[in-house]
């Protein structure tokens, strides 16, 4: 190969690389499906056409420049930082690297001494052992060439075998002639709503009159541990009332599961769920949903149902899918997206979400038409877009999970006083609880409220036995069976599972 075709090959393939958060997004078998199982849409059809010219542009690029500069320590050095790009590119597409991840785990301190050892690494191989590594870095490159052709066909494939999903949406069956509920519950979920700084350590800068309120007439689990350490897993623990070890989606409608006990992966559409469960004893489920696609999923098992999934990070259409793509790239250099409004964005669509669930909510809490209620809000999880001081959304900076759980506290309030007008009070247990703690905080405390409320019951009650919050799950089919009747059987019904497993 002449030197010339080499050094195209190598420009290529870098070009390739750059391009990897895009390709991430456009290619399924790049992140396991995430892109297609957590978003709402497929990226638009022309994405896939455009992204081999864009990589191609970007390779001439490189390629031009490195042809007009002769070759010294200095083009070398720029040569080999060239490579933070896709380097970081790489790293934002996996959890436990996020900036996030790293800092729980190392903390503020160790992560900066980290990122100064490995600067102080960089620039003494620079100084040292350029040419070496410059050696050892083309032949990578060299290498990772053979990803081009890889990344072009399943592009171009995609872009000609490409079809718009139509998903379930709404009210899926509605029985204008069922008779009455005699019983209806209604479950609300607050993703990443803390037990300890909701209860124990709560900020004096904020009120939550809701919960309290709510917390002084319900049964109050004081020791119930998150159903798992993040949302991929506790819902679908809450769902079936198993510990979920593992969690991963592969397709859009399809996340494999694997259980305590249990070695073998299973499609959570697969699995016996709560919904089901209700669904079989003749119950009308209603679903507003967040995070998960849960419409996709359980369509046949709701009577209503919406999802608010986030949009496709690639839309558009003609030139502005183009500039999307660069801009794209853009964000996944160190701080840009940070510096360059991604915050911003992320809490508009946060505020979004939380509106729509919100009205969602509020006209399930009083349906005659639906006997189970479950509501998946997406605070007080971060960013924070609430001012608790001014009593407004922020989203021109970075609110605090503490302002964000007054607002959950605003959401909580309006439901129930939305529930407690209409005629069906009388008959609607109540449900308050969390996915898991907030993950952010020093200590390892894993408590999450569980707040169960019965129809008619005015007496509070607290329960101090360590039971793991998906208990909830059994809770619900013994109530609807009429096995628990009043809070002095739920709290015996408790006492029998303190030793629940996995708490």
């Amino acid at each position: 190969m002449s030197a010339q075709a080499r050094r195209a090959l190598i420009c290529l393939s870098l070009g390739n690389l750059w391009f990897l958060p895009v390709w991430a997004e456009l290619l399924p078998s790049a992140i396991g499906g995430r892109n297609l199982y957590y978003f709402a849409a497929l990226p638009p059809r022309i994405h896939y056409w455009l992204l081999p010219i864009s990589v191609v542009l970007l390779a001439a690029i490189f390629f031009g420049v490195s042809s007009a500069l002769k070759r010294s320590a200095f083009t070398e050095a720029v040569f080999l930082l060239l490579l933070v790009i896709p380097l970081n590119g790489i790293r934002i597409q996996i959890d436990a690297l996020a900036l996030g991840s790293l800092v729980r785990v190392f903390g503020k301190a160790g992560l900066l001494g980290a990122g100064l050892a490995g600067l102080a690494l960089g620039v003494w191989l620079l100084l040292k052992r350029r040419e070496s590594l410059v050696r050892a870095v083309l032949g990578a490159l060299t290498m990772a060439a053979a990803f081009v052709p890889v990344t072009f066909g399943q592009s171009l494939w995609n872009a000609a075998t490409w079809e718009a999903p139509h998903d379930p949406s709404g009210y899926l069956v509605k029985d204008a002639d069922a008779p009455a509920p005699s019983r209806r519950m209604l479950w609300l979920l607050f993703d990443e709503a803390d037990y300890e700084l909701i209860f124990e350590h709560r900020s004096p800068n904020i009120s939550l009159p809701a919960i309290d309120a709510l917390a002084a007439r319900a049964v109050q689990l004081t020791n119930a541990a998150a159903p798992g350490p993040a949302t991929a897993y506790s819902i679908p623990a809450y769902t079936s009332g198993r510990e979920v070890l593992s969690a991963m989606p592969v397709a859009r409608d399809r996340m494999l599961l694997q259980f305590a006990g249990a070695e073998d992966y299973v499609p959570w559409s697969q699995v016996p769920t709560l919904f089901e469960m209700l669904h079989d004893q003749g119950a009308r489920v209603g679903v507003e949903g967040w995070h998960h696609p849960y419409c996709r999923q359980f369509a046949a098992q709701l009577s209503y149902c919406r999802d608010h999934l986030s949009p496709p990070l690639l839309d558009g259409r003609g030139m502005g899918a183009w500039e999307m793509q660069w801009q794209r790239l853009l964000q996944s250099f160190p701080l840009v997206y940070r510096l360059g409004g991604g915050i911003l964005e992320d809490s508009r669509l946060r505020k979004t979400e939380l509106e729509s669930i919100h009205e969602g909510a509020l006209a399930l809490a009083a349906d005659p038409s639906i006997d189970f209620v479950w509501v998946h809000y997406p605070v007080p999880h971060l960013p924070g877009i609430w001012d608790a001081g001014a009593d407004r959304y922020v989203l021109d900076r970075q609110g605090s999970y503490e302002d964000n759980l007054e607002l959950m506290d605003r959401a909580l309030g309006e439901v129930l006083a939305t529930l407690d007008r209409s005629d069906l009070a009388g008959i609607t247990d109540v449900i308050v609880t969390s996915d898991h703690q907030f993950r952010t905080k020093k200590n390892d405390d894993r408590r999450v409220p569980l707040l169960i409320r019965f129809a008619g019951e005015e007496r509070g009650a607290r329960f101090d036995g360590a039971l793991n919050a998906r208990v909830a799950h059994d809770l619900v089919l013994e109530r609807f069976a009429g096995k628990i009747t009043d809070v002095s059987s739920l709290l015996d019904w408790l006492g029998e599972r303190a030793d629940y497993s996995g708490r």
